[in-house]
This record gives structure tokens, C-alpha cells and sequence, in this order.
């Protein structure tokens, strides 16, 4: 049976029964019958309200949209995007197709991601062999050592120009200061040569003047007996006075000489030296820029990772954006939705499921409907059609200028506003015009007492939900329904009814007994 006549066939049944029930009001008179079909009304309310509505308010319904950040629930819609963009490179799903978790949905291309980490790869690779080439200037070794990590892959090209590139550049290098050290050292062989030479020279003039102090002796004896004459003698003073000069400027030569080779040797340690700080600054540059391009590197590779854009859980791919290859993909822009197998897909599939914000905003709706009751029944009854048609062309009017308004900018979301506005302002204006030209009013404290056992039954439903959380959904709609409605009924006989229905109702238990 379909439900609209299911709900007409219960609406007579309750007509009759309320006919039986009520105690007040003469039979045949407008307000006895304004009387059956509120009641009538109002228990349906109660039914609608107390089974769909807690149903709907406890019910975890997928398709709520997540924001980047947010911690949500597994089961709800998910968002596919991509941080940086791209240009698509292959497309492998579209809408309606069924993805598992880690499908790959969306390649995008990799030339420039690739690019852009085999150049960091070349630099860093560079980097490391500079940096052992420096290490083994540093300790004064004689050959350069690669780390492991270098020469695992050495086959490859980059990696092998680099490391023979530093090699060579070592080799150079150290021939280059072994040079100066060798000529240096040359140098101070001929110093030392030299002052060999010198020191000859001393000996030389020691004996010369050793041999002019003999014949100065004699010819100062000679001219003491008058036998040669003064010019003589002074002429052997005179050689003899030179040869101490000449002989004091071969023993300052040899002292140059020797300040010479002590200049040379320092200048040999400050080859070494001056290496020393050129490696050291080389090194503190070199390590800076290796941490660089490790975090550089880090940041290509995940780049060059997200290049597939993967599902994030089972379901099914809904709005879809990207349907060219070639096409660009902004950063941050919702590619498509991945919706999960949920409750909504029972009524036709997972398309159902990006419906829910809108389904959400029309419960609102009709819960004011289900709240009001059937005001529209006693408007016509009242005899007052006219007016419930001028409810019908308001409310018309008011949906299309809202949907107008707001469908362009909101979409389905904002079609589901319009109509849940519409449907509470008809009927808060039909509980208006009941108000005035019948005189009542639904919303009374006997309307009010049905606010315990709706609480009531709302507590325990939330209850059962959470408690039957991890069951299959339609474990949990069973649950929640029928413990719901076990708890509502007690709670409605005891606090709900007022004590006219109370005796409708103990007439009505007994009338059906006594059959």
C-alpha cells in the first residue's frame, strides 16, 4: 500500500474512532466535527512526529560536506582536492563510477614534478661530494672517500660527473699546493746553499787574515829597526783592516740568509694554513645549503606523490569537475565527491547522498507542518475555501521569489530554504485564519503536555542510537523505532493525555473488549 493512502485510511479510522470517543459537542454540530478532525489531525501529528521525526532526529544520515581541517565522522562525504594543482594528466573515473580507498581517481602530470626533484636530486648528490672532497682536504688525506649513499648509485650520470669532477678537483688542488710546498723547500736548499758559500768565504778571510797578522808582525819589526819605511807598514794595516770588514759582511750574509729560510718555512705552513680556513668556510656554506635541498627534496618527493590524487574511502563519485586531460587544476579546488555506502543510498543510491543539507533544511520545514496540524482541513471545513486558496497563491508566489533568490546562489540547498520557509509561513497564516474566523487555537497547555513524552522519547532513541552505534544501519533504524516507540507510549498515557482523552481512551479499551 502506498503511503499517502496509508495515511488517508488511518485519518478515517481515527475519524470514526474520535466520532466514538469524544464525549463533547452535539453530533451533527460544526464544532463536534471541528472536534473529530482535530483530533484526528493530531494524532497523526503524534505519529509523524514521534516516529519519523525521532527517527530523523537521531538517524546519522551521510553527505555532510568537510572542510580541510575538520574532524568528522568516516561515513560522511568526502571532498577531493589538491593542495598545489596541476594540469590533469589522466582521468580514470567520472560520476557514478564505484571507487575502493586508494583508487588513484586522477593522475596529474609530473614533467615539471619531476623536473623539479631530479634537479634538487643533481644538487644534492653535488653537494655531498663536495662536501667529502672538503672533508679529505681537511684531515690532509690522499684520497677523497664517498659515503655509501653516493656511490650506491654512482652507475648514474649526474652522480658520476659530480664525483669524478671532484676528484679531479682534489687531485688538482693538492698537486697545486704540494707544488709551492716543493718549490719552497727548493728554495731553502739553495738558501742553505748559499750560506755553504758564505761561510767558505769566512774561512777564507780567516786565514787571509791570519796571514796578513804574520807579515804585519815582521814588517812592524823591520820598521822599529829603521829597515823599511812607514808606508809599507800602514799599507798592511790598511789590508788587514779590510779583511775584518769583508769578514763581519759575510757573517751578517750568513744571518740574512738564514732570516730567508725562516720566512720560506713559514710561508710553507701558511699554505697549509690558509687551506685550513678556505675549507672550513667552504664547509659551513656546504652544509647550509645540504639542509636546504634535504628539506627541498622532502617537499618535491611528497609533491611528486600527490601527482595521484587517490580516494580517500569507499563509494561512489558524485560532481565531478574535471572531465579534460590537459585541463588545470586550481589549488584547493573540490575536484569531485567520493560519497560512502550509507542510509540514504536505500532509497536509490549514493546520489541521494549529497542531497542531505537540503534534506536537513526541509525536516525543519515539515516538522512547523507536522506542528501546526491540519489547519488547512478546518480552513475548508469552515467553510472558508477562499481563503485557504489565497494561502495556496501566497505561498506559491512567496516559494518562487525565494527560490528566485536564492537557488542561484546556495543551489539545491537553497531550493530546499525556499520551500521550508513557504511551507511554515502557509501554515503559521492557516493557524492565523483558524484562529479568526473558527476561534481556536492548537497551542494551548493541553498541545504542551505532549512536550514530556516527545522528550522522553527522544532521549531514549538517542540513547539506543549511540548503544547500537557500530550495528548495521537498518539494526539501528529498528532499534531506534521500536524501543522509541515502547518508551513513548507509556510516557504519552501518563502525561500526555488530557483527562477527557484518558476517558475516550479507557471507552474505547473497553468497547473493544466487550467485542
Amino acid at each position: 500500500m502506498k503511503i499517502p493512502q496509508f495515511i488517508h485510511v488511518a485519518s478515517e479510522r481515527l475519524e470514526k474512532w474520535a466520532t466514538e470517543l469524544l464525549p463533547a459537542a452535539a453530533p451533527g454540530s460544526s464544532r463536534y466535527s471541528i472536534h473529530r478532525h482535530l483530533l484526528a489531525g493530531g494524532l497523526i501529528v503524534l505519529l509523524l512526529a514521534g516516529g519519523v521525526g525521532g527517527w530523523a532526529a537521531t538517524t546519522q544520515i551521510a553527505g555532510a560536506l568537510i572542510a580541510q581541517g575538520s574532524v568528522v565522522v568516516d561515513s560522511n562525504v568526502k571532498k577531493v582536492q589538491h593542495p598545489t594543482g596541476g594540469v590533469v594528466g589522466k582521468l580514470n573515473v567520472q560520476d557514478g563510477d564505484r571507487v575502493k580507498a586508494g583508487d588513484i581517481l586522477v593522475q596529474l602530470d609530473d614533467t615539471i614534478t619531476r623536473a623539479n626533484l631530479a634537479i634538487v636530486t643533481k644538487g644534492l648528490d653535488e653537494l655531498a661530494a663536495r662536501k667529502s672532497r672538503l672533508e679529505a682536504e681537511r684531515d690532509g688525506a690522499e684520497t677523497v672517500t664517498f659515503p655509501r649513499m653516493l656511490l650506491a648509485h654512482a652507475e648514474e650520470a649526474p652522480v658520476a660527473i659530480a664525483i669524478a669532477n671532484e676528484r679531479k678537483l682534489f687531485e688538482l688542488r693538492r698537486n697545486a699546493r704540494l707544488g709551492q710546498k716543493a718549490q719552497l723547500r727548493q728554495r731553502i736548499t739553495q738558501l742553505q746553499d748559499e750560506i755553504s758559500g758564505v761561510n767558505a768565504q769566512q774561512e777564507a778571510k780567516a786565514r787571509e787574515i791570519g796571514l796578513i797578522g804574520k807579515e804585519l808582525d815582521g814588517v812592524r819589526e823591520l820598521w822599529k829597526n829603521n829597515l823599511v819605511q812607514i808606508t809599507r807598514l800602514t799599507a798592511l794595516e790598511r789590508d788587514a783592516a779590510r779583511l775584518e770588514g769583508e769578514r763581519a759582511q759575510l757573517i751578517a750574509a750568513v744571518a740574512q740568509t738564514k732570516g730567508k729560510i725562516s720566512e720560506t718555512e713559514l710561508q710553507i705552513i701558511q699554505i697549509d694554513s690558509d687551506l685550513s680556513s678556505e675549507v672550513a668556510k667552504d664547509m659551513r656554506e656546504v652544509d647550509a645549503k645540504y639542509g636546504e635541498f634535504v628539506e627541498r627534496k622532502v617537499a618535491a618527493e611528497d609533491q611528486l606523490r600527490r601527482v595521484d590524487i587517490r580516494a580517500p574511502q569507499d563509494g561512489m563519485v558524485l560532481q565531478s569537475t574535471v572531465h579534460t586531460v590537459g585541463g588545470v587544476v586550481t589549488a584547493g579546488d573540490a575536484l569531485m565527491l567520493i560519497v560512502p555506502q550509507a542510509i540514504l543510498q536505500v532509497f536509490g543510491g549514493g546520489q541521494f547522498a549529497t542531497g542531505s543539507d537540503a534534506l536537513r533544511i526541509l525536516v525543519i520545514g515539515q516538522a512547523i507542518n507536522v506542528s501546526v496540524g491540519a489547519a488547512g482541513f478546518v480552513l475548508i471545513m469552515a467553510g472558508r475555501t477562499g481563503w485557504d486558496l489565497v494561502v495556496y497563491a501566497v505561498s506559491a508566489a512567496l516559494d518562487l521569489t525565494l527560490a528566485w533568490l536564492l537557488v542561484p546562489r546556495f543551489g539545491i540547498e537553497g531550493a530546499a530554504a525556499a520551500q521550508a520557509i513557504t511551507i511554515a509561513a502557509s501554515n503559521f497564516l492557516r493557524l492565523a485564519l483558524v484562529r479568526r474566523f473558527v476561534g481556536i487555537f492548537p497551542w494551548d497547555r493541553t498541545y504542551a503536555r505532549l512536550v514530556v513524552p516527545a522528550a522522553v522519547c527522544a532521549i531514549v532513541m538517542v540513547g539506543v542510537h549511540v548503544a547500537v552505534a557500530d550495528l548495521k544501519w537498518y539494526v539501528q533504524l529498528v532499534a531506534v523505532a521500536v524501543l522509541g516507540g515502547i518508551a513513548y507510549v507509556p510516557a504519552l498515557l501518563a502525561f500526555g493525555l488530557a483527562p477527557g482523552e484518558k476517558v475516550a481512551l479507557r471507552n474505547g479499551v473497553a468497547k473493544l473488549r466487550g467485542r
